[in-house]
């Protein structure tokens, strides 16, 4: 379930929660890092597995992963979250043009790395208005 209407705080609709899953450190934290001063909040993971388990204990938004994980693909990872969270948008960070097997997937948006921030930034907040 979505949580961005969910609460208001002074007068302002609640952070976007991101589930944000990036096994190469150094670009997890600077991606968290660059969502949370666009005033967005962010739970990370490095595998898919970490990112199951934090789903399952908060509410979030919209899920970012990179494609290929060490445990399993993103894609993999948004089937098993769909199956709990049906209507989570996804966006997918790949290196790739495409994501193979996602191609009818719903709700779901594909950013290329390197990604430009503010296009991600963009794209997030398209994503969870429901554009």
């Amino acid at each position: 379930m979505s949580t961005v209407a969910a609460e208001a705080n002074e007068g302002r609709a609640a952070p976007i929660k991101v589930l944000f899953v990036e096994d190469e450190a150094l670009i997890r934290i600077s991606t968290a890092d660059f969502l949370q001063d666009a005033g967005m909040g962010v739970v990370e993971a490095g595998t898919a597995g970490e990112a199951l388990g934090l789903a399952s204990e908060q509410p979030v938004d919209i899920l970012v992963t990179d494609v290929h994980l060490p445990d399993m693909t993103g894609l993999q990872l948004t089937i098993k979250l769909r199956a709990q969270f049906p209507d989570l948008p996804v966006i997918f960070a790949t290196g790739d043009r495409n994501v193979e097997g996602a191609e009818g997937l719903s709700r779901s948006g594909l950013v290329t790395k390197p990604y430009d921030y503010d296009s991600l930034v963009s794209l997030i907040r398209s994503m969870v208005a429901g554009g």
